[in-house]
């Protein structure tokens, strides 16, 4: 019945990036692989997760070279403060790190 279901509410940026955080920090600790490898198989993941962003080309080049959770954590918190200013501006500007 269409009364039961409930409305669909894509998560915002913040919560895309906290979900795929929350994914690689899962692909690594069910990993029985080094660090380092196991993030080879997680940056695959971590490229789609601002498909359709401003900036999400220059993400997913970064994405492409991560080698551990931190660097995907730095990543993250960069990319949020940048979209934040973004935002802000009136005029849009690429998204460079």
């Amino acid at each position: 019945c269409a009364a039961d279901q409930q409305s669909y509410t894509a998560p915002d940026v913040a919560g895309r990036l906290q979900e795929m955080l929350r994914h690689i920090r899962m692909i690594l600790d069910n990993s029985e692989k080094s660090e380092t490898l196991a993030m080879r198989e997680a940056r695959k993941h971590a490229l789609w997760y601002l498909r359709g962003e401003p900036g999400a080309a220059a993400f997913r080049a970064r994405s492409a070279s991560l080698a551990s959770y931190a660097e995907a954590e730095a990543l993250a918190e960069e990319y949020l403060a940048w979209y934040d200013r973004h935002r802000r501006q009136t005029s849009s500007s690429a998204y460079d790190l």
